[in-house]
């Protein structure tokens, strides 16, 4: 699997289950830049979480409403560091199948 294989899955989540009107690929800096209305939604693809796409969520604050990290789901949960360290900084994580 390829990261862009990770772009369609998550553009129909964005689009069916958000209700996002828009979603593009490779916007600037970013893997995934989602509209709804006047909200604007990063999300950075990567085949594992990582702290490389933790870096690179925690900077899309400054260019967005919301941020995300999507990645495919894991055989088990992520550990509590990783779920710790996302919430500390309001990074929402999608578990795209």
């Amino acid at each position: 699997m390829k990261e862009s294989d990770l772009f369609e899955p998550l553009k129909r989540f964005l689009l069916n289950q958000v209700h996002c009107q828009n979603v593009y690929a490779e916007v600037g800096l970013y893997d995934v830049v989602a509209l709804k209305g006047n909200v604007t939604i990063v999300v950075e693809m990567k085949k594992h979480l990582n702290f490389k796409v933790l870096e690179q969520a925690y900077r899309a604050r400054t260019a967005s409403d919301y941020y995300f990290i999507a990645v495919p789901k894991p055989k088990q949960r992520h550990g509590w560091f990783i779920r710790d360290i996302l919430k500390k900084y309001g990074i929402g994580l999608i578990d795209l199948h």
